[in-house]
């Protein structure tokens, strides 16, 4: 089967392949993950990811949560050191509400400060639950030594450190120089035209006007002084017992 690729006039990129199912699956992925945090917090990224679910200016958290499982559907997300992917597997009818749901989450989600506070220990929790378990801790440990003094040295989920220093500025400064249609690719996967997904994509994503360097590093880095940052922050390392 062949696969679609074009880019609207906002700069997204749009990615289509059709099947014969009854299930339709979509994602969004955002070009922006670990490896474009500043170290002082480092993990901004991930937490950015579970902020996203935790209400927009149309839905509150409860109905992000049911809307698509209301369906039969099902919404997740996750984050790499170089990407943050929403993703959405629905009915074939449905797959429209499903994009309109992705681009609410990327655009108009409002970060509540008591949601943060919440997710923040839900993290906090996420890293401590690694000294526990040697052979998923032992990757970081492996691109912190192998990438020394590169972004990707650092931890997906963060350092406790940063992670506590992260607050609702951070993550909208973060979402207002990432989250934009120019540094987006958005993916579909379902029995429908090509014309049909293009559409869809196009009236949620194609009025928004934005750009990004997607390769402009974290200051520190342009000036090699992460290495001394990293250095200096071994109390947040979950060697030193954090």
């Amino acid at each position: 089967m062949s696969i679609n690729i074009t880019q609207l006039d906002s700069g997204i990129g749009f990615v289509f392949r059709r099947i014969t199912s009854p299930v339709a699956y979509c994602a969004l992925t955002i070009k922006v993950g670990t490896r474009d945090e500043d170290p002082s917090i480092n993990g901004v990224a991930h937490l950015t990811e579970h902020m996203l679910f935790k209400g927009t200016t149309t839905r509150g958290a409860r109905r992000i949560n049911n809307y698509l499982e209301s369906l039969g559907g099902e919404l997740n997300a996750y984050t790499t050191k170089e990407e943050t992917v929403i993703h959405a597997t629905v009915l074939r009818e449905d797959i429209s509400k499903a994009v309109e749901l992705l681009a609410d989450l990327a655009f108009n989600s409002t970060y509540p400060q008591k949601e943060l506070l919440k997710e923040r220990d839900i993290v906090l929790d996420e890293i401590s639950s690694y000294k526990d378990t040697p052979s998923e801790q032992i990757f970081d440990d492996f691109d912190e030594h192998l990438f020394n003094g590169h972004p990707l040295s650092m931890p997906i989920l963060g350092k406790p450190k940063s992670v506590k220093q992260i607050e609702v500025n951070n993550i909208r400064e973060f979402t207002g120089k990432y989250y934009q249609p120019s540094n987006m690719s958005f993916a579909i996967v379902a029995d429908i035209s090509p014309e049909r997904g293009a559409a869809m994509v196009s009236r949620y994503f194609g009025k928004m006007e934005r750009r990004v360097n997607r390769f402009e590093l974290p200051d520190c880095f342009k000036g090699g002084e992460c290495n001394k940052i990293a250095k200096e922050d071994t109390s947040g390392t979950l060697r030193d017992g954090e």
